[in-house]
């Protein structure tokens, strides 16, 4: 293939979804409704990964209400055929570089999405301060980053860590 791009993952490649938003936050179906979608898509997996508590104007989801997503998701996976659910969170990197989930908590989880949705102010030094600080969560080895210029095309500036 001379002078063009090659083709590195086709539609056929996809064998899943890793950050999809529920009704438990801000999504439009049900975890079972988007089990099945995925199921009826050929995916082998679906990752349910509702925004956190601190997220309020997404219907952050809350420590107890996330607990018991947890176990109707174990309980979906027992009796669904054909896919499984994967717990997760998109999960939101606070100011000091905490998140928000205790530990105890993000352990239950498969695997965290962790994001910065507030105080995009902070300077570079700090941001980068947050988000190493974030990474390096012993209580959640699966923590990866998302978003890292977190901001709406055309509407806010990025920050730069």
């Amino acid at each position: 293939m001379r002078g063009g791009i090659p083709t590195l993952v086709s539609l056929e490649d996809i064998r899943g979804e890793l950050h999809a938003h529920s009704t438990s936050s801000d999504g439009s179906n049900s975890i079972e409704q988007m089990a099945a979608g995925a199921r009826k898509k050929g995916y082998e997996y679906i990752g349910i990964s509702d925004h956190s508590q601190s997220l309020k104007i997404a219907g952050g989801v809350s420590e107890e209400d996330l607990w018991k997503q947890i176990r109707f998701i174990d309980q979906l996976n027992e009796r669904i055929g054909g896919i499984r659910v994967l717990k997760s969170a998109e999960v939101d990197i606070l100011a000091d570089g905490s998140l928000d989930y205790p530990d105890e908590l993000l352990k239950e989880l498969d695997y965290t999405v962790c994001s910065i949705h507030s105080r995009f102010g902070l300077g570079k030094a700090a941001q980068t301060e947050r988000i190493l600080r974030a990474m390096d969560n012993r209580g959640n080895a699966r923590a990866p980053v998302e978003s890292s210029d977190s901001r709406v095309i055309h509407s806010t500036t990025p920050f730069s860590p």
